[in-house]
């Protein structure tokens, strides 16, 4: 088979800002954006990565669609549809979904639900732990992306180049936890890499085949030589989310890196510079691994980034091991002028790309606070305030 690598309380109304004040910088991109249950007010396709070790958790994926209305309050359209194979079981909700005046999204439902609204309004993404589907399939430590949908898409609108970066969990000996991450095109429907991918293995591989894909009016992109490969398109068209399972063993096509996947790809067709680095954002983490030796889990924080890529934390790092630390971080952030993220003097330690909205940071990573807090391969979504 070929595969891609890159492998719910109410909320008070003194916290619901009025959606009329956004502001925009010298560059059209919206900051300072404020929020309401209002900004939820449509469908939204989602999909989630959830980590963690057998017996306790339940490693895998799902997908599914929702629909808000301006009070926050969501209903399910379809079933959660997972990796266990469950399809079945559509999940019924009795409590708003509830957002802060600076877009920080809750719900009392989910034990631990964190997430944040994208200042563009159509990116939501959280962590929880738990299931979001039947409790007996699919659960654990959970990354769930909400993207809200268009009315209407066309196989154009994934034309251009996106950067992916992907997020592997499992159990060992079936699947093989990692990141990965590369470049490829979409033009009139086909889907070729402009890059080799990159491995947490160490391993970089060339990618020679190319894929045909389709995308019906719900935003759901499929290929046509794999209907196991499910993308979700958001409504500016800037980000795909593709969720399924490769099973090669270590030394195969995946090199080492194999299992459930979900890969965040973003089109980075714009300019940057460093000053869309600059400002408040909220940081959403989902790590994968095996214990012992890696520690899966979710965290989350706030930083500021100066004019000079510095980091400032405005809140501890908190995971689910119950760790809350406050990092400090003397090596800047700079970006390239086609989007990517990385540290000034070692590149290597981080990887990530910035979104056409510039709202969105998505990272790939190796490590943690330390070896008693969450700690493994993660994938990271830093989002603008």
């Amino acid at each position: 088979m070929k595969t891609l690598h890159f492998c719910f309380f109410t909320l008070s109304l003194s916290l619901i800002a009025l959606v009329c004040c956004d502001k925009k910088d010298d560059d059209n991109n919206i900051v300072n954006a404020t929020y309401s249950t209002g900004d939820l007010d449509e469908t939204w396709n989602l999909a989630g990565l959830c980590t963690g070790d057998s017996p306790h958790q339940t490693p895998g994926w799902y997908y599914s669609q929702i629909t808000f209305s301006s009070d926050g309050n969501f209903v399910f359209n379809d079933p959660v549809t997972d990796s266990e194979g469950s399809n079945s079981f559509t999940p019924t909700v009795s409590s708003p979904m509830e957002i802060s005046a600076d877009g920080i999204i809750g719900h009392v439902d989910l034990l631990n639900f964190h997430g944040a609204l994208s200042s563009s309004k159509d990116v939501m993404i959280a962590h929880f732990t738990g299931a979001i589907g039947n409790t007996n399939s699919v659960s654990g430590y959970n990354l769930i992306i909400f993207l809200k949908k268009d009315d209407f898409y066309t196989i154009a609108d994934l034309n251009g180049t996106w950067e992916g970066i992907s997020l592997v969990c499992g159990d060992s000996p079936e699947q093989y936890a990692g990141w990965s991450y590369g470049q490829m095109r979409i033009s009139d429907g086909i889907l070729s890499f402009t890059t080799p991918e990159y491995n947490s293995e160490g391993h970089i591989s060339d990618i020679t085949w190319t894929a045909t894909l389709n995308i019906n009016n719900e935003g759901v992109v499929t290929f046509e030589e794999d209907n196991s490969i499910r993308a979700i398109l958001n409504k500016t068209k800037n980000m795909l989310i593709f969720t399924f399972t490769s099973s090669e063993e270590p030394g195969g096509d995946s090199h080492g890196v194999a299992g459930h996947t979900l890969i965040v790809s973003t089109k980075t067709e714009g300019q940057y510079s460093q000053h869309d680095l600059t400002g408040s954002w909220e940081n959403i983490i989902i790590s994968s691994g095996d214990s012992p030796s890696q520690t899966p889990g979710w965290s989350h924080c706030n930083y500021t980034i100066d004019s000079e890529g510095y980091l400032t934390f405005n809140s501890p790092v908190k995971d689910n091991e119950g760790c809350s630390v406050t990092p400090t971080q003397e090596d800047p952030l700079v970006i390239s002028s086609d989007g990517i993220v990385t540290y000034n003097t070692e590149p290597a330690d981080a990887y990530g790309v910035i979104n056409l909205s510039k709202d969105i940071v998505v990272f790939k990573g190796t490590g943690g606070l330390s070896i008693n807090c969450v700690y493994g391969y993660s994938l990271q979504f830093s989002m603008k305030r």
